[in-house]
């Protein structure tokens, strides 16, 4: 518990309180605003992010990739990633549901995100749940690579 509260503390003297979460809602629902707010905050992306969706008021969630081996390969689309967390806003877990199970729990970096330049924002979509109830969503990947997060933007209708 005190660990816990310590680290609410840390994070809300970076985000300097609620400014950070204010900036952030007057921006587009998006990867690039919080890869443009995390700098000026001294955060890192990741830090960023997930403050980002905590956060917003807007149902969203994010889904962070770890990869496996921090070894350097030699072609890194061959970089294999697991599933490590998932954050949701109180929105999304109000209107959708808490966490997301993703299957199968190991991936290539080229299947998850595949940027036409290092550190861009791919769009796409992600599938969750079963044949009775299927959602979609619009999703943003981005990848600091040594871990790929993906923004669950919106959903899709049926």
């Amino acid at each position: 518990r005190l660990e816990r509260e310590a680290k609410k503390v840390a994070a809300d003297l970076l985000f300097q309180g609620h400014r950070f979460t204010r900036e952030a809602q007057d921006k587009p629902l998006a990867v690039q605003t919080f890869l443009a707010l995390a700098p000026r905050f001294g955060a890192s992306y990741e830090a960023a992010l997930r403050r980002f969706v905590e956060h917003h008021v807007i149902p969203c969630a994010v889904i962070v990739y770890d990869k496996l081996s921090k070894d350097t390969e030699v072609d890194p689309e061959d970089d294999i990633y697991k599933l490590q967390y998932v954050i949701t806003s109180e929105t999304f877990r109000r209107r959708f549901f808490a966490g997301i199970t993703v299957t199968p729990n190991r991936f290539t970096r080229s299947e998850l995100y595949k940027p036409k330049l290092w550190g861009g924002v791919v769009k796409d979509e992600l599938i969750v749940g079963d044949d009775h109830d299927k959602k979609r969503f619009e999703t943003e990947l981005f990848s600091n690579g040594y871990k790929i997060f993906q923004l669950c933007c919106k959903p899709i209708p049926t």
